[in-house]
């Protein structure tokens, strides 16, 4: 997946498209979809330190 945005990746958990990758469960869905909120409300500090984002990351961007 080739996500640019946090509204593509909302909207890939939503359709759930990402249980594809390994480790990316129901749970996990709901975790990064919580995320997504504190995000959106401006508490952008503790999406940072969301290892589920950053194991998406890596799967986006392996170089990483």
């Amino acid at each position: 997946f080739k996500i640019k945005t946090i509204s593509e990746l909302e909207k890939l958990l939503k359709e759930k498209k990402l249980r594809t990758l390994k480790g990316f469960g129901p749970k996990v869905e709901e975790k990064i979809l919580k995320g997504i909120e504190l995000y959106k409300k401006g508490d952008k500090r503790k999406v940072r330190h969301c290892p589920h984002l950053q194991q998406l990351q890596q799967h986006n961007h392996p170089h990483y």
